[in-house]
């Protein structure tokens, strides 16, 4: 395994933390950004490090149950799935953003015919979607995009009940 974590700029002090805790772990790696290069192009940094066949997309903000990581690997092992979504049981979001997240989910369902699930929610995908399928968006549409893609490259989607807090 590795773990590999990205400081996108972050104005508290996540570097240091990182860097002290784990600079001599040899399976942690900390990829400190000076200027922000925004989710899109954080998270394709982040897949084009890992050397390993899934990668694993937990965003550590305390909004995830830990537990959850290997429910989602386990479950991409024993279907056979290509991506796993996390599907929370229930958002911790205000009510604003609970209908942004219903519109997302519901136009790719609209426009595309396909269940995103959760789009903007952890999971686990294999790598090899990264180098198969070409992603064109530069905003947080892009996880939208590559659920589109993989689901009409005939790649195998699957949803696990999670928490959220």
């Amino acid at each position: 395994y590795e773990i590999i974590v990205s400081n996108d700029a972050s104005s508290d002090k996540s570097a240091a933390i990182l860097k002290k805790y784990f600079e001599n772990e040899k399976n942690f790696i900390v990829i400190n950004h000076k200027k922000s290069l925004g989710l899109s192009k954080n998270i394709n940094l982040l897949y084009s490090t890992a050397q390993y066949n899934y990668v694993l997309l937990f965003y550590i903000d305390g909004a995830w149950d830990t537990g959850d990581i290997a429910r989602l690997a386990y479950t991409a092992y024993e279907k056979k799935a290509d991506i796993v979504i996390g599907k929370r049981k229930k958002k911790a979001y205000s009510f604003g953003r609970k209908m942004a997240s219903a519109m997302y989910n519901g136009l790719i369902l609209l426009l595309f015919q396909i269940k995103s699930y959760d789009a903007g929610s952890i999971k686990i995908i294999k790598k090899e979607l990264f180098e198969k399928i070409k992603l064109i968006s530069s905003s947080i549409f892009f996880e939208g995009e590559l659920i589109i893609k993989a689901k009409t490259k005939g790649y195998t989607i699957k949803a696990l009940s999670i928490n959220h807090y």
